[in-house]
């Protein structure tokens, strides 16, 4: 797991956008089967095995699930989202396609053009929409993606903040920096708010404190 990051589902839930919050049973759905059995089953697979009960996901998945939630959000089917994720996965020979840069620099017309296998033409709809198109070309733009594997391996979550399965196992930290953004909250708000004197003890930017302040706060969790 070391440099491939890690992250329960509820963690998937809660990163995967600021802006549309992935129900937990979704993300939960979309890696595990339903406890009723009922379904498809899964649409992604976790690149670890469980241990005991404990579940995990890797960074590649979590970005698979951040792609896929852009397309629930403007109400795709989950039945197009399988069968794009399952037809991208044979096209572009990996098991993350969400997460590869072909998609993000050919992947609108990769859809757009050679997805009619899916036989939906709702997600052909969603992408040539030009307001979607824009937000679905923003969003990808915010990863970075490694020159040989053409994977990603950073996405700019917010304002100054990254998520780096190399860094602090991917969990969101200061953008330039290996700190983590709640630890940095925490301490802005027991320290009154001084955003100065927290910049001198962790040695980043008065911005990068305050950055991880509005991230953890629109998260609920800088108090």
């Amino acid at each position: 797991m070391i440099g491939q990051g890690v992250y329960t589902l509820s963690e998937v839930s809660r990163y995967t956008s600021l802006d549309y919050k992935l129900p937990r049973e979704t993300a939960r759905t979309w890696f595990k089967p339903r406890s009723d059995l009922k379904g498809r089953g899964p649409v992604f697979q976790s690149d670890y095995e469980p241990v005991g009960g404990d579940f995990a996901v890797s960074f590649l998945n979590f970005v698979d699930a951040y792609v896929a939630s852009f397309f629930r959000r403007n109400f795709v089917k989950p039945k197009v989202i399988r069968r794009a994720h399952q037809l991208l996965q044979a096209k572009m020979r990996t098991s993350h396609p969400f997460a590869h840069a072909k998609l993000s620099t050919d992947g609108i017309r990769i859809i757009h053009e050679e997805m009619t296998e899916v036989d939906d033409a709702e997600l052909i709809d969603v992408i040539s929409q030009q307001l979607l198109f824009s937000e679905f070309t923003s969003r990808l733009t915010r990863l970075r993606y490694d020159v040989d594997t053409r994977l990603a391996y950073e996405l700019q979550i917010a304002t100054g903040v990254v998520m780096n399965p190399r860094l602090s196992f991917g969990k969101p930290v200061v953008q330039n920096t290996g700190v983590s953004t709640y630890i940095i909250a925490r301490q802005y708000v027991a320290n009154n708010k001084d955003a100065a004197l927290v910049a001198r003890l962790f040695k980043i930017t008065e911005a990068g404190v305050l950055n991880a302040y509005q991230f953890e706060n629109s998260l609920g969790r800088a108090a």
